[in-house]
């Protein structure tokens, strides 16, 4: 079993046993996605998705060409915790989140999405364990 690291600007993609992850996620969007007929799991991470929107586009078109019915996908989303920029301006990152949320509304089950945003002040991590199909989401308070 190997764990995965998926950077920011990178999609990762892992065949059961192994495990993706990514961290460091503040205002940054991971997304991943499993396939459970084929225990195979995929990840993005994406610090803006209102300036590269694309990327969660190249990201979906990617597992479509591996799978028969998205439906049956399960998601999880996290991330994209409001921050100060350098001018103690807040960015809210609701941009970033209502690109997310409207592509995966669009594209698979309800039932299978889960998405949790991270509060400010925290930064988050999220896992796939491809061999179970399990989403681990974990937060940090940030320093």
């Amino acid at each position: 079993m190997a764990e995965i690291f998926v950077d920011m600007f990178k999609l990762g993609r892992a065949a059961s046993p192994d495990i993706l992850f990514s961290g460091g996620l503040g205002p940054c969007v991971a997304i991943a996605v499993y396939n459970p007929h084929i225990k195979t799991g995929y990840m993005m991470h994406e610090p803006n998705l209102g300036i590269r929107r694309n990327s969660l586009k190249e990201f979906i078109s990617a597992i479509k060409r591996e799978t028969t019915n998205m439906l049956e996908l399960k998601v999880c989303a996290t991330g994209s915790s409001p921050f100060y920029d350098g001018e103690g301006l807040l960015i809210d990152c609701k941009e970033s989140r209502r690109i997310a949320e409207d592509t995966i509304r669009k594209e698979f089950q309800k039932k299978n999405v889960r998405i949790e945003w991270t509060p400010q002040n925290f930064s988050s991590a999220l896992s796939l364990y491809t061999e179970t199909g399990k989403f681990e989401i974990t937060r940090f308070p940030e320093s």
